[in-house]
C-alpha cells in the first residue's frame, strides 16, 4: 500500500519545506507495521515512522537528515550493484543490515524502495527478518566470514581487530567495558549532529590504539584537506592547517586507500623528505616541512569508495612503525567511517539550516523596509550573509570627486580598486542582471588581491543595478582554504533573491505613484446637488499600505436627481486603480442614460466580462436619489450593506437588499432596493477596509463595531461623521490599518416648494 502511493517531498537547505498531505502521511505511517522512511534526492531522511525509530534505536528527530548509506549497509562480502544505494528502487526485495548507532549493533532486514516522484526522492520500507544469517555448516566458522561494517576481513585482520580492542581498552582505561562506553558516547555524538565531538573521539581512539604522541584529523574539502581535530603533545609546535590536493602525501593516501607509514628526515640535498616504509620510496613534500611528527601513519577514512578524511598519527621522535599497527588503524578507520560521515552530514545539514535562516531573516528585514531600504541596508545584508558562510565582505565604492573606485578591506582600510567594473562583466557568469564569478576565473584580480594581503579565494559580484546604480563587491574565504561550492551556491542564490526583492520594491513604489496619480486625476468627486449634503473620505491607511481600488462619486442628474456611487475593485496597485477609474467612468455614463441602479450594475458586469484582460471583480453600491420625491433606489452588488441613519429618532436602519459581485458571472442577477427618505436622514456608505480592520489582538472591527461607532456619533453633523469614524478605526487598530478605506456620508435635506434646498441644509 505504501510503496504504491504517490507521495512527493520537496527539501531545501536541509529542511522540509513542503510535504503534500503531511498529516495524512503521518497517520498512514502510524498504521503500518513496517519501518518506513522517506528520503530526499541526496539520500537523507526527511520523514520516518516510530517503527524505524525502534529498529534503529534512534528517535524520529535524530533520524532526520541521516544518510541512507549510513543507516542501511550491504551484507558482508556482497558487492553493491545499485550505485550509491545498497538496494534497487524498483520495489524488489533486498536483504541488508540496519545499524543501531547507539548500541554498536546491526539488525538484518528486508527492504523495498520506490521513487516518490521525479525529483529523486524515494520511499523505503524495512522489515526485520528472524533469520540472522544463513545456516552455518558444521564445524568452526572460517575466519574470512568475519566482517566489520560489511567488509570481509582476512584472518590476520581478524586478529588485528581483536588485538585493537584489547589495546584500546588497556591504554589509559580500566577495562573492556570502557570501550562499550566510548562507542556509546561516539554514537550519541553522531545522532546529535556533533561533528567536532565525533572527530575528537576518533582522533583520540586512533592515537591511543598505537600509543602515539599525537593525532590529527583532516577532512576533505575543496582543493585539499582541512585540519579539524588534534590530540596530543608536539612540543608546542603546530600541525599544518591545510594539506592541498597537490601535496604528494594527499596523492599517496588517495591512491592506496590504506594506512601508510612514513619517516620524516633530511635528504642528501638538505631538503626535508618523506620516506615511505613499505616501498622505501622518498617523496618531496615542501608543504609538510613544518610538520612536527618525525614518524607517523597516514590513515585514510574511506566512505563509499571515497577518501573523506585523513588522520595523521605519530611521534615527535624517530619511532619503529609496525605493519601490525597499520592494520589496527585501518580497522578502526573502517569501523568508524560511517559515524564520521553521518555526523559530518548532520553538521552540514545544521549549517545549511543556519545559512538558510540567516538568508530568510535578512530578506524579511529588507522586505519590511520596503522602498526605504538604503544601499547600506543592502550591504549590511550581504555582509551578514558572507559571515554566515564563513567569508569576509568587501564592498566596492565610487569616488565621486575623482571618478575612481576603491574597496573596503576586512581590516576597514580603503584601497584603490584599479579595475573597470564594466570591463569585468562577462555573460558566461551572468544570472539575470547579476554577474557572479569565482576569483579563480579572474587571474589579474586574484593576483591583485593577494598583493594586498587579502584572502584570494572567493567570488566577485557585480549587480547591473541596485538602488539606482551598478554595484560591486568581493566575498573572500579566510583561513587559506578554498570557498566551498555550497557556499558559492548559497551566496549566488541570496544575491539573486535580493535583486529580485529590490526590483519588486521599486516596482511597488512606481505603481503606488501611478495609482495615486490615477485616483487624483480621474475621480472621487462630490458634485453639488440641491437638497443633498455630502462628505467623503479616502484613506490609504498606513504608509506601508498599497494603493487599492476604492472609489466614490456623487453625480448631479437632471430632474432633481442624483447618483451616489461607492465601490471597491479587488486587488491593489496600478491595475486596480486603473480598473476603478474605468468603473467610475462607465457608471457615470450609465447614470446619464436614466437607467435604474440594477440596470447600471448589469451593464457594468457585461463591461467587465467583455474584456478578457480584466481578470478581477468589483463590489459596488449604486443609488439614485429623487430629491423632489424623497426616494432612494439602490443596488448593492456584493458590497457591505449601507446604513440609513434617522438622527431625530436616534435609530439606524440596514439597507439589506443584496446582489452578487460585478465581473464574476454573466448570469448574475441584480436587484433594486427602495427607501423613503425624510429630511435629516443620512446615508453612510463604506468599503470593507473599515469592517475588516484588525485590532492589536487580531479581532475584526466588524459591522457591529461600525454600527456602534455610528450610534455614538449619530448627532454629529454629516461633515464630521466620516472623520470621526476614521479616527475610531485608527484608535482600534493602533494606527495600523491594513487596507484602504473609502467612506461617504450623504444627508437628505429635501426641497422647499420653490425647489430650493430644505431647512436642514
Amino acid at each position: 500500500m505504501i510503496l504504491g502511493s504517490n507521495i512527493t517531498a520537496t527539501d531545501t537547505g536541509g529542511r522540509i519545506k513542503a510535504f503534500c498531505g503531511l498529516n495524512a502521511v503521518f497517520d498512514i505511517l502510524a498504521m503500518v507495521d513496517d519501518a518506513v522512511a522517506g528520503y530526499d534526492a541526496s539520500g537523507r531522511v526527511i520523514i520516518a515512522n516510530e517503527n524505524l525509530a525502534s529498529l534503529s534505536g534512534l528517535t524520529r528527530q535524530q533520524l532526520i537528515g541521516i544518510d541512507v548509506s549510513a543507516l542501511f549497509l550491504p551484507l558482508s562480502g556482497i558487492p553493491n550493484p545499485h550505485g550509491r544505494l545498497p538496494f534497487p528502487l524498483d520495489g524488489s526485495k533486498a536483504t541488508l543490515l540496519c545499524r543501531r548507532p547507539t548500541e554498536g549493533t546491526k539488525v538484518r532486514v528486508v527492504v523495498r524502495a520506490r521513487p516518490m516522484g521525479d525529483d529523486g526522492s524515494f520511499l523505503l520500507v524495512a522489515r526485520p527478518t528472524s533469520v540472522a544469517s544463513d545456516p552455518a555448516p558444521d564445524g568452526p566458522r572460517p575466519t574470512s566470514d568475519v566482517s566489520v561494517d560489511g567488509t570481509a576481513l582476512s584472518s590476520d585482520e581478524v586478529a588485528a581487530v581483536a588485538d585493537a580492542d584489547v589495546r584500546v581498552a588497556s591504554i589509559g582505561r580500566e577495562g573492556p567495558a570502557d570501550v562499550v562506553a566510548l562507542m556509546s558516547e561516539l554514537g550519541g555524538a553522531v545522532v546529535s549532529g556533533d561533528a567536532s565531538g565525533v572527530q575528537d573521539m576518533l582522533v583520540s581512539e586512533l592515537r591511543d590504539a598505537v600509543d602515539a604522541d599525537a593525532g590529527a584529523l583532516y577532512i576533505a574539502g575543496s582543493g585539499g584537506y582541512i585540519l579539524k581535530s588534534f590530540s596530543g603533545d608536539v612540543d608546542g609546535r603546530e600541525m599544518p592547517s591545510y594539506i592541498t590536493s597537490q601535496d604528494r602525501l594527499a596523492s599517496l593516501v588517495g591512491e592506496g586507500r590504506r594506512t601508510l607509514a612514513f619517516d620524516r628526515h633530511r635528504g642528501l640535498d638538505g631538503e626535508i623528505v618523506l620516506s615511505e616504509k613499505a616501498t622505501k620510496e622518498v617523496h618531496d613534500t615542501p608543504e609538510l616541512e613544518s610538520l612536527p611528527l618525525v614518524s607517523f601513519f597516514s590513515v585514510p577514512i574511506v566512505y563509499d569508495a571515497t577518501v573523506v578524511a585523513v588522520a595523521l598519527v605519530g611521534w615527535t621522535a624517530p619511532h619503529a612503525l609496525h605493519g601490525h599497527d597499520a592494520k589496527v588503524l585501518d580497522i578502526l578507520a573502517l569501523h568508524h567511517a560511517n559515524e564520521l560521515m553521518t555526523a559530518t552530514l548532520s553538521a552540514r545539514a545544521h549549517s545549511n539550516e543556519r545559512v538558510s535562516n540567516a538568508a530568510s531573516e535578512r530578506l524579511l528585514h529588507l522586505e519590511g523596509l520596503g522602498e526605504k531600504a538604503t544601499l547600506l541596508d543592502y550591504y549590511d545584508a550581504f555582509e551578514a550573509m558572507a559571515a554566515a558562510v564563513g567569508c569576509s565582505f568587501m564592498p566596492i565604492f565610487k569616488n565621486l570627486h575623482q571618478d575612481t573606485l576603491f574597496i573596503k578591506t576586512p581590516a576597514g582600510e580603503l584601497v584603490d580598486f584599479p579595475f573597470d567594473v564594466d570591463m569585468l562583466r562577462d555573460d558566461e557568469w551572468r544570472y539575470e542582471d547579476v554577474h557572479i564569478w569565482p576569483l579563480s576565473k579572474l587571474v589579474a584580480l586574484r593576483g591583485w588581491v593577494s598583493e594586498k594581503g587579502i584572502a584570494n579565494d572567493g567570488i566577485l559580484v557585480i549587480m547591473d543595478r541596485l538602488v539606482g546604480e551598478p554595484r560591486g563587491f568581493l566575498v573572500t574565504k579566510d583561513g587559506g582554504t578554498a570557498l566551498p561550492s555550497l557556499s558559492y551556491t548559497y551566496f549566488k542564490r541570496f544575491v539573486q533573491d535580493v535583486r529580485r526583492l529590490e526590483r519588486r520594491q521599486t516596482q511597488r513604489a512606481q505603481d503606488a505613484l501611478i495609482s495615486h496619480t490615477l485616483q487624483s486625476g480621474l475621480g472621487n468627486h462630490l458634485q453639488h446637488v440641491e437638497g443633498l449634503t455630502a462628505q467623503a473620505i479616502y484613506n490609504s491607511a498606513t504608509e506601508t499600505a498599497d494603493v487599492g481600488g476604492d472609489f466614490y462619486d456623487l453625480i448631479r442628474l437632471p430632474g432633481n436627481r442624483a447618483c451616489i456611487i461607492l465601490g471597491d475593485v479587488a486587488g491593489k496597485g496600478v491595475q486596480s486603480a486603473s480598473v476603478s477609474a474605468a468603473v467610475r467612468t462607465a457608471l457615470g455614463a450609465y447614470s446619464w442614460e436614466g437607467l435604474s441602479p440594477s440596470h447600471m450594475v448589469r451593464s457594468l458586469n457585461d463591461f467587465f466580462l467583455g474584456f478578457s484582460r480584466l481578470e478581477t471583480f468589483a463590489t459596488v453600491f449604486v443609488g439614485v436619489v429623487d430629491v423632489a420625491e424623497g426616494t432612494l433606489t439602490y443596488c448593492c452588488a456584493g458590497h457591505p450593506p449601507a446604513l440609513l441613519l434617522h438622527p431625530a429618532e436616534q435609530q439606524t436602519e440596514l439597507l439589506n437588499v443584496q446582489s452578487g459581485v460585478v465581473g464574476a458571472f454573466r448570469e448574475m442577477v441584480y436587484r433594486d432596493g427602495h427607501v423613503r427618505l425624510r429630511p435629516g436622514d443620512e446615508l453612510l456608505l463604506y468599503t470593507d477596509g473599515a469592517t475588516e480592520a484588525r485590532g492589536a489582538d487580531g479581532t475584526f472591527f466588524g459591522e457591529m463595531g461600525l454600527r456602534d461607532a455610528v450610534v455614538r456619533n449619530i448627532d454629529l453633523d454629516v461633515h464630521d461623521i466620516p472623520d470621526k469614524i476614521m479616527a475610531t478605526l485608527y484608535e482600534f487598530t493602533d494606527n495600523r490599518l491594513d487596507d484602504d478605506v473609502a467612506m461617504m456620508a450623504v444627508r437628505f435635506d429635501g426641497l422647499d416648494a420653490d425647489g430650493t434646498a430644505g431647512a436642514s441644509s
